[in-house]
C-alpha cells in the first residue's frame, strides 16, 4: 500500500499479464489506475531482466504507456526512481556491462 492508499501490485503478475495474455500495457494500466493500483516499476524491471529482455527495451515499452495514462511529469517520476534503484543496486541486471538508465 502506498502511502495515499493504492495497492501496489508485484511487477511479475502485471508481466505476465501483459507478456502471458498478451495485454498491452496501457490498457492494464489504465485498468489499474480504475482501481486505484499502481505497478511496482523495480520488481517488473527485475522480472523483464530475467526473461532477457534489455534495459533499452523495458524502457521503451514502459515509457509511452505509461507517459499516456499517467503523463509526462509522473514517467519523469518514475525514470527518476529507476535510475535511484539502479544505483541502489536494487535493479539486478545479472552483468556488469549492462549500462544504466539515461
Amino acid at each position: 500500500m502506498t502511502t495515499d492508499g493504492k495497492t501496489v501490485m508485484c511487477g511479475l503478475d502485471v508481466f505476465k499479464t501483459s507478456e502471458a495474455l498478451g495485454l498491452p500495457l496501457d490498457f492494464i494500466l489504465l485498468n489499474f489506475d480504475e482501481k486505484n493500483r499502481v505497478v511496482d516499476w523495480i520488481d517488473f524491471i527485475n522480472v523483464a531482466l530475467e526473461h532477457g529482455w534489455s534495459m533499452k527495451t523495458i524502457l521503451t515499452k514502459i515509457e509511452y504507456p505509461i507517459i499516456d495514462v499517467y503523463g509526462k511529469a509522473h514517467w519523469i517520476e518514475i525514470e527518476r526512481r529507476i535510475r535511484l534503484a539502479f544505483e541502489k543496486g536494487l535493479i539486478n541486471t545479472g552483468t556488469p556491462t549492462m549500462r544504466k538508465p539515461s
